[in-house]
């Protein structure tokens, strides 16, 4: 967030895209989120891309996170994504998912363990 949009560093779209992306992959709700938004937008040199895009929002709101929610239902509404496409970014989701289980990875413990849960925080 910080490198994407310039708050708290200077605007960095290729770090922006580095640490969201590592971060997503890693499970962190709100970096899918962003780096949902980065291909909706086509920002930090991601191509516009709406199936990829609602991949990373479904993956954060399937989280709880709020802000995903709001950008799957944005998208829906907004979008003329066909019931195709939405199809394949779950579709996708899923693969995600199965992929980062069969790494040993729960995002949010995994999250919580290293202290880097927005939700809770870090005990010293």
């Amino acid at each position: 967030y910080m490198y994407l949009y310039g708050v708290g560093a200077e605007h960095n779209s290729p770090q922006a895209l580095q640490w969201n992306r590592r971060a997503a992959e890693l499970g962190d709700a709100a970096a899918q989120d962003n780096l949902g938004q980065m291909y909706e937008n086509g920002n930090a040199g991601l191509p516009h891309d709406l199936v990829r895009a609602y991949k990373w929002f479904w993956l954060s709101q399937q989280q709880g996170n709020p802000a995903g929610r709001h950008d799957v239902i944005e998208i829906e509404l907004h979008h003329a994504l066909t019931h195709e496409q939405i199809a394949e970014a779950k579709r996708m989701a899923a693969e995600f998912q199965t992929r980062m289980g069969a790494k040993g990875h729960s995002a949010p413990a995994d999250f919580k363990k290293f202290g880097t849960d927005h939700s809770t925080p870090v005990q010293n």
